[in-house]
């Protein structure tokens, strides 16, 4: 019987039956909807032509409606089990792999190579000691290793040549250590000739005369004879300093050091293994090892070998990062977190400029982040060298420290130093008054008393309440008629019958205007008591 094409109108696949199933209802072997061969399910054919092909194996997807379902049995379907296969094992290597596999085992090589060969005369490695030599190995041969195993497709394959790579160059410190030329190894039974300590001789002498031809050790030699102490004079080398570099660590030195003069500074023509060097010399009392431990603000002093000391000489390899500062971002933004990190490390730096400027910021800050270190660092920045500095520092530490910092010492050391001087400020007089620091009662009197005093200081007394009234005290029998009217004021407002006395003194000497003024003052005196 002939067949006739139709087509499921739930989902449209197709399918072949014969004429008989016109009219009733078939269900889909595809998607199991029913629906009835009809005009909507039957499909149009096409023309076939002799040479064309228009068979069809469709109808194994159709199924006949069966009138009792029990007969039908479930089909069990077995899960076919496929192998997990990684691509990455399948397709070739990517390029960026490869490139970490070839820049570890590089790295490790070269370094190995290194080992084997920088380590002799004029080698990079030449004067680095074991220690470090060690640290540097292992160094190279981790990150080597760790570019190696992951840039490895295989990863046994890539932790066996990352153990034979890095393992060896780690053994390289081992077998190939520091040998220090200026050194003799001790050997049992050794004969010293004598021509081999002419030869040590000669060499000491020639490496000596290279130094100091290197540095130019003319100059020191120079102005040491014309010093009727000769160490007194300190020299300094700077290696690896830049032009930029000299004057904050000439400030430095001044600063620190107590030095009669200058800094003298020697650049042209001066050289030590090839590279630049700048001769620093200065007259100070400061002892050589107290110097040396200064330069470590700025550098790395090298230590002191049997030339450097023979010459009283401190080499330093200049630190650029300690010069250089915080970035602006840090150190002037108070929101940022680092604020107050970076403007201590601004105080603590070697650049007045910018330890000024650290204190400026830091006078105006509301917030009080790392206090007792910020309050140490301004402390230490007192100093008699430096007035312009030491004012801002301890106009800034009156807003930061507490008495448990204990910094008023170091602001009345400072204080007494400059009492009775154009170099007073009214940042220490406002410190020692505000935290009524013991002692001060000295410096307000002496202030007072100066010339013009009584003009500028009278207010700072009476700031002082109990302690301004003893510097008045100690001042008025001394000073000239032109105080006379500051103390009566002065007195009058702080006055007690300790000054009683003091006041009767003084009353000879005082015209009949101020004596008038004198014992009004008495009178208003013991009526408050």
């Amino acid at each position: 019987m002939d067949k006739i094409p139709i087509k499921c109108t739930s989902c449209g696949q197709k399918f072949s039956v014969t004429e008989s199933y016109i009219g009733r209802m078939v269900e889909c072997g595809a998607c199991d909807q029913k629906f009835k061969v009809e005009d909507s399910a039957l499909v149009r054919q096409k023309k076939h032509y002799p040479g064309e092909k228009s068979e069809s194996n469709a109808q194994i997807f159709a199924k006949s409606p069966d009138a009792n379902p029990k007969k039908h049995q479930d089909v069990a379907f077995q899960t076919a089990n496929y192998q997990n296969v990684s691509a990455d094992h399948i397709q070739p290597p990517k390029p960026l792999k490869t490139l970490m596999i070839a820049i570890g085992a590089i790295a490790i090589l070269f370094f190995i190579a290194l080992f084997l060969l920088g380590g002799r005369e004029g080698g990079m490695l030449k004067g680095l000691d074991n220690s470090k030599r060690l640290i540097l190995a292992s160094f190279i041969a981790l990150a080597g290793s760790a570019l190696i195993l992951a840039g490895s497709r295989k990863k046994s394959k890539g932790l066996l040549a990352s153990f034979i790579l890095g393992g060896s160059l780690i053994a390289m410190p081992f077998l190939f250590p520091e040998v220090i030329d200026d050194t003799i190894a001790e050997q049992p039974n050794e004969i010293i000739t004598v021509e081999s300590k002419i030869e040590d001789e000669n060499s000491y002498s020639v490496r000596l005369e290279k130094y100091k031809n290197g540095i130019g050790f003319g100059k020191i030699e120079a102005s040491r004879i014309q010093l009727a102490d000769p160490s007194a004079l300190k020299a300094i080398v700077l290696r690896d300093s830049k032009i930029q570099d000299i004057d904050p660590i000439l400030s430095y030195l001044e600063n620190a050091t107590e030095i009669s003069s200058s800094p003298v500074t020697y650049t042209f023509g001066r050289e030590l293994e090839g590279r630049p060097v700048t001769l620093i010399t200065f007259i100070s009392d400061t002892p050589l090892e107290r110097v040396f431990d200064l330069t470590k603000k700025f550098g790395v002093p090298q230590e002191m070998n049997d030339i450097r000391t023979a010459l009283k000489v401190i080499e330093v390899i200049v630190d650029r990062t300690t010069l250089l500062g915080q970035p602006s971002a840090l150190t002037n933004d108070p929101n940022h977190r680092q604020y107050f990190d970076a403007n201590y490390l601004e105080l603590r730096s070697i650049d007045r400029n910018k330890q000024l400027n650290a204190a400026k910021r830091l006078e105006t800050s509301a917030d009080k982040g790392r206090q007792s270190d910020i309050a140490t660092a301004l402390a230490n920045l007192i100093n008699t060298r430096d007035h312009e500095l030491s004012r801002q520092a301890i106009s800034t530490l009156n807003q930061w420290t507490i008495p448990e910092y204990k910094t008023d010492q170091r602001v009345i050391d400072y204080a007494k130093k400059i009492a009775g001087t154009e170099n007073m400020s009214r940042a220490v007089m406002n410190y020692l008054t505000d935290r009524d620091v013991p002692g001060s009662e000295e410096i307000l009197s002496k202030q007072w008393a100066s010339p013009k005093g009584h003009l500028i200081w009278a207010n700072y007394l009476i700031k002082a309440n109990k302690r301004g009234e003893k510097a008045l005290i100690k001042a008025l029998p001394n000073v000239d008629k032109n105080h006379y009217r500051s103390a009566i004021t002065i007195l009058r407002k702080i006055g007690t019958v300790k000054s009683i006395s003091t006041i009767n003194s003084v009353l000879s000497k005082a015209n009949e205007e101020d004596k008038k003024y004198f014992k009004a003052v008495v009178d208003e005196i013991k009526s408050r008591q």
